[in-house]
């Protein structure tokens, strides 16, 4: 039997013969890991010529081992004739469930003569280095190992989705429950530093009336001037003097920013207008605007802005007056502002400022009636219908012209500006189609024609009637590319019945206007206006035989002719300080108390008070977008913080919901919010890929099984790290299709919440159980950024700090630590921070061999970067980069048992990742080029004979490095096997501790000398008698005065310590066996 005391292993060997003289072997094996057989190992039997082999079955086997029993049965000799060597048939491999595990078999082990006899036998052992023996012992967030099994102390593992951090002092935040509400403006958005200075006002103030030019004004001298006493138009104006009506400060900056404006299609004297009025001193007002979210830029007004400016004023000119202007009138030309004409969209902002040593300033700006004016071009289109009434039915007429594709390739589409009031279905409709020889005609629109039975354009359903035109796109197939002529033509047919759409409400019928290619050239794509049917002349009427005929060509109706937009700033709306309302279409978000009265919503916000939803009390309305903008929040550099509010929402699955979307840019740009954050949304939206919200993760109540009308509240946190250092607004965003309406989308209690952290805590390890070779190291992996730290205490089993192993930094090697005194500890962590904002955030603690990375810093995780090439952490990117045109990385490995495999993760890019040991640098394990995150893995028996290594990161231009993941898998080793053929309880082998490797120094384990102040001081370490020796290293522990300094050297290698050192390992790089290798120390 062959036995492990270390992991309880136990078994038998019978011998027997059958009634034909037979020999019956059951063996039955148990042992550790870490063995296997040896070259040479049998029985040496005897028979007769005429005997017969015959094969002994296994009768029973228990479990595979991890080890090789190759056994060989003796017995008393015999003199015989004709002996010969039988071998061993047996398991060789056997392998244990996990690492380190006992194992029993029973085994068949020898093919023998039936009348054979066993003259003698040997046994042979060694050690199978290819067997996996784990690697160490640790924890990591989200692992079957994780931090929750250790003991926390002012540290938590349920801030950071199971990473440990200190523990969160108190979290403090703002947060809008929506009880205090404001008047603001409903299109109009307040922003800037001093944004609270604008608000709307319906000038019903207390003053004295005084008479200004033609004006009537009011004087107030808590305000510090004259304001107007009436609007010019309505019964609201835009007004600086704030909520609370006072002068203007000194040292202010802010703005009004205007919705988003459709640009005309054509822009002919474009113009802005308003109605101001000013009495400020020390600062001044000017106009700004915006193209697609671009640049903010200054709009200057003909003739110039009339009033210079403070010279410290961001712009010269503007409107400004000492005492009141009374109500005056400027305009702005936007024809020839640069890029309009390509642009699609504009903004308008009025901006104020002071400076900051004014004196007197006033009550500032008031503003009236924006006009924004748009001749466009002179109206015409073509009409098929009947301008008064019903149209005509059994109707099959055209208009057709003629145009090119020559030098023109696919994709192309055709776009046509429509005005339809027609039945549709199968029975009224407008047909557009295209031929490329004036006979054979194939239709672009949509079966069964315009409006069939519905179209989508722009996530907005027309069915009947468009109200308004709309700019229908439509593909045209390749087979009309680089044509010399092609034909197009729109064709209304109608049945016999009906001849009108939704109701006759004035003219009946379909407008065609402003009809665009758009193709593929040799410079790229092309939008060629075909006709815009500026004179009657560009084009044929057709009309089917016997079928009517109705196109008229009208002058004064068209697409891209005069508009207008007017500002009043009447439409207002009670909201949170700072808010803002931004509703395109539908339903929009409403503020104040809801109930389950109409059988639609929550039934009540949490706080039993204010919220914000849609359409409080009712369900939403169909074609619905709408925004509803927070104020700004600060995020403090390195905090960590989050986006906190109560949420209910139920809507038509999938096709209608709401998202959030985050500004850093004070709202001229938005990024979907915590697309990745999981359990924050519900789905991600891919019904309808004309919602504005396609692809992207939605709130709609659809994760709730039970049905959304009936969910709880539930509280969302997203995630606010990525904006550390900078102010970030947020935009609540809903959108619904056509068709099936629900209660809609209710939010409370909306705001941003920080941690504030204890400023120390601790985390102590379950017990870690010694390896056959000692503890290894201590490593770490996560985030420690600056003003925090970590570091580690190692206790024994009574919790004690072991001596030389308290407070000690990152990585910490354990290889001094004296097994046989310490055969468990406990690892205790320190976290500690000077700034309450922040946190060491742990990944990863792992107590063997392995590697981690720290951010934004290294010193917590053993890497160092070359002074001459040196890296930086990016807080951009979240990586590593070259400070100059490239870097390099490096770091130690010291392994403390043989190893099997070492494998490295790397999440980075561009970089080259080399693999070296400590004593031979030209020799490389591994070198290769990384241009994705990948996976290395190195392994080889060669491992065995390591316990340093040099892993180098080389970081080529436009190189980054994210995190690193070094794993080091040792082999097993069998500790305190045994053999015991004859399973009585009398091994006859047996080995004390690890086999295959020395744990002793010339069989002693705790060698104890002195060494005499200047002599030199020489031991003998690592004779032994192995057939086989690999290198390894030696602990030691120095007792000395602080002052002394003890030169400890072997061979090339030496080291110097000054006093007392527990934790002095020696390298034993050149062990060859049976011959001693000295070491030597001078005090």
């Amino acid at each position: 039997m062959l036995r492990h005391p270390a992991f309880g292993g136990k078994g038998g060997s019978e011998f027997d013969q059958d009634s034909e003289g037979r020999v019956w072997i059951c063996i039955v094996v148990a042992f550790g890991s870490g063995l296997q057989n040896g070259p040479h190992s049998g029985l040496l039997i005897s028979r007769t010529a005429t005997e017969q082999s015959r094969e002994v079955e296994a009768v029973r086997q228990k479990r595979l081992a991890a080890l090789l029993a190759l056994l060989m049965i003796l017995t008393p000799a015999s003199a015989l004739v004709g002996a010969e060597f039988t071998p061993w048939e047996g398991h060789t491999h056997p392998r244990p469930l996990t690492p380190g595990g006992a194992v029993e078999i029973t085994t068949t082990g020898f093919t023998l003569p039936s009348n054979g006899t066993i003259t003698d036998g040997l046994l042979n052992l060694s050690t199978d280095w290819d067997q996996p023996g784990g690697n160490g012992t640790g924890w990591s967030a989200g692992g079957e190992s994780n931090f929750t099994s250790g003991q926390e102390l002012l540290t938590t593992s349920l801030r950071f989705d199971g990473a440990l951090s200190l523990a969160q002092d108190q979290s403090v935040g703002t947060y809008e429950d929506f009880t205090t509400l404001e008047t603001t403006f409903l299109d109009w958005f307040p922003a800037g530093p001093d944004f609270l200075l604008w608000s709307p006002s319906d000038l019903n103030l207390s003053g004295t009336n005084v008479t200004v030019g033609d004006d009537t004004g009011l004087f107030n001298s808590s305000w510090g001037g004259t304001i107007p006493a009436f609007s010019t138009e309505g019964g609201m104006v835009v007004s600086t003097l704030g909520y609370s009506p006072s002068r203007v400060p000194a040292g202010v900056h802010a703005w009004l920013e205007g919705p988003q404006v459709r640009l005309p299609n054509v822009i002919r004297n474009y113009s802005a207008q308003f109605d101001y009025w000013i009495h400020l001193d020390g600062g001044g007002g000017w106009m700004e605007y915006s193209l697609d979210g671009g640049q903010w830029k200054v709009l200057n007004p003909e003739g110039g802005y009339p009033d210079n400016l403070p010279s410290a004023s961001p712009q010269l000119t503007g409107f400004a007056n000492a005492s009141a202007s009374g109500w005056k009138n400027s305009t702005f030309a936007l024809d020839g502002l640069n890029g309009i004409h390509s642009a699609d969209h504009l903004r308008l902002r009025f901006v104020i400022w002071t400076d900051s040593n004014a004196i007197t300033t006033g009550p500032g700006w008031f503003i009236d009636n924006l006009t924004l004016e748009n001749e466009g071009e002179p109206l015409a289109c073509w009409f098929h219908g009947n301008l008064n009434g019903v149209y005509a039915n059994d109707a099959d007429a055209w208009i057709i012209f003629n145009f090119s594709t020559t030098n023109l390739t696919v994709p192309m589409e055709i776009t046509a500006s429509l005005d339809w009031d027609l039945e549709g279905g199968w029975n009224d409709n407008l047909f557009v189609e295209a031929s490329n020889d004036n006979q054979t005609w194939y239709e672009i629109s949509l079966p069964p024609g315009i409006p069939g039975i519905g179209l989508i354009v722009n996530g907005i359903a027309y069915a009947e009637e468009t109200g308004g035109w709309v700019d229908l796109t439509m593909p045209l197939p390749a087979i009309f590319q680089n044509r010399p002529n092609m034909w197009l033509r729109f064709r209304v047919e109608t049945d016999y019945s009906l001849g009108y759409g939704a109701s006759i409400n004035g003219w009946e019928g379909v407008m065609v206007d402003d009809v665009i290619l758009h193709a593929n050239s040799s410079a790229g794509k092309v939008d060629i206006l075909l006709d815009n049917f500026s004179t009657n002349d560009s084009v044929e009427i057709g009309v089917a035989v016997g079928a009517n005929e109705q196109w008229q060509y009208l002058t004064n109706y068209g697409h891209n002719g005069y508009s207008t937009a007017i500002y009043g700033f009447e439409s207002t709306i009670e909201l949170a300080r700072g808010w803002h309302l931004n509703h395109e279409r539908g339903s929009p978000w409403e503020i104040g108390t809801t109930n389950n009265g109409s059988g639609w919503g929550p039934g009540g916000f949490p706080n039993n008070g204010n919220g914000a939803g849609l359409v409080l009390n009712g369900k939403y309305a169909a074609n619905t977008l709408t925004h509803l903008e927070t104020k700004d929040w600060s995020i403090p550099v390195n905090a960590s913080a989050r986006l906190v509010f109560d949420n209910w929402v139920c809507t038509e699955a999938n096709w209608d919901g709401g998202t959030i979307f985050i500004s850093d840019d004070a709202g001229l740009s938005w990024a979907p919010f915590a697309q990745q954050e999981p359990d924050f949304y519900d789905t991600r939206s891919t019904a309808n890929p004309f919602s504005p919200l396609y692809n992207m993760m939605i709130f709609d109540g659809s994760s709730y099984s039970a049905g959304c009308n009936v969910q709880p509240w539930v509280t969302k946190q997203g995630n606010l790290s990525a904006w550390s250092g900078q102010n970030v607004r947020f935009r609540f965003t809903f959108f619904s299709d056509t068709y099936l309406e629900g209660a809609g989308w209710y939010i409370d209690n909306v705001g941003v919440e920080v941690d504030w952290f204890e400023p120390l805590g601790k985390w102590v390890s379950p017990p870690i159980k010694v390896g056959p070779s000692g503890y290894g190291s201590a490593a770490i992996g996560g985030q420690v950024p600056p003003e925090t730290s970590v570091s580690a205490t190692v206790l024994d089993s009574s919790g004690t700090p072991i001596i030389g192993y308290a407070g000690r930094d990152l990585p910490l090697d354990l290889r001094g630590i004296r097994p046989d005194q310490h055969p468990t500890i406990h690892l205790r962590l320190h976290l500690a921070t000077n700034d309450a904002l922040r946190t060491p955030v742990l990944q990863n603690l792992h107590v063997g061999a392995n590697l981690y990375l720290t951010t934004p810093v290294f010193d917590s995780s053993g890497w160092e970067y070359s002074a001459t090439l040196p890296v930086l952490w990016d807080s951009d990117s979240g990586a590593y980069v070259s400070a100059n045109s490239s870097g390099k990385m490096t770091a130690g490995i010291s392994i403390h048992r043989p190893a099997r495999s070492i494998s490295i993760w790397c999440d980075c890019e561009n970089v080259y990742l080399s693999l070296n040991p400590q004593a031979s640098p030209s020799t490389a394990y591994l070198a290769t080029l990384i241009q994705q995150p990948t996976t290395s893995l190195v392994n080889g028996l060669y491992l065995r004979d390591i316990q340093d290594l040099k892993i180098t990161i080389d970081l080529l231009q436009n190189g980054w490095v994210k995190d690193i993941r070094v794993d080091v898998e040792y082999s097993d080793i069998a500790v305190n096997p045994a053999v015991d053929l004859k399973g009585d309880g009398s091994n006859e082998w047996a080995h004390s501790g690890p086999f295959g490797i020395a744990t002793d120094v010339n069989g002693v384990n705790n060698l104890q000398f002195y060494a005499i102040n200047g002599v030199t001081y020489s031991k003998n370490l690592g004779y032994h008698n192995y057939t086989q020796a690999y290198d390894g290293i030696a602990r030691l522990g120095i007792i000395a005065e602080s002052t002394t300094i003890t030169t400890i050297s072997r061979g090339s290698w030496s080291t110097q310590v000054v006093g007392s050192n527990d934790n002095v390992v020696v390298p034993l790089l050149d062990i060859i066996p049976g011959q001693p290798r000295a070491s030597s120390m001078v005090d």
